[in-house]
């Protein structure tokens, strides 16, 4: 649809990588957002919980939304892709 279209433009255009959900009618009537006006974003965590509601097209709201994203993620692996090798000592397994 044209709407879905210039949702999908403006995700691009941002340069922010989320995940994006374009909600059915249903799912609006239920977070409250069926009137027109800025767009609602809901940040879900892993567990599927809501984690952030909030309403804008600016980008500062999407900054601010890719930061609560970016802190979630960390506390779900918090050295992101670094990872150490665990060290033994030998002596003491002898």
């Amino acid at each position: 649809s044209g709407a879905a279209d210039r949702v999908r433009a403006a995700i691009v255009e941002s340069g922010v990588e989320l995940p994006v959900y374009l909600a059915t009618p249903e799912s609006r009537r239920q977070f409250g957002a069926e009137k027109t006006g800025p767009p609602l974003h809901v940040l879900i965590d892993a567990e599927g919980q809501v984690v952030a509601i909030a309403r804008g097209a600016g980008q500062a709201t999407l900054d601010r939304l890719a930061d609560q994203a970016k802190r979630q993620l960390d506390e779900l692996d918090p050295q992101g892709n670094t990872r150490f090798a665990s060290h033994t000592n030998r002596e003491q397994r002898i």
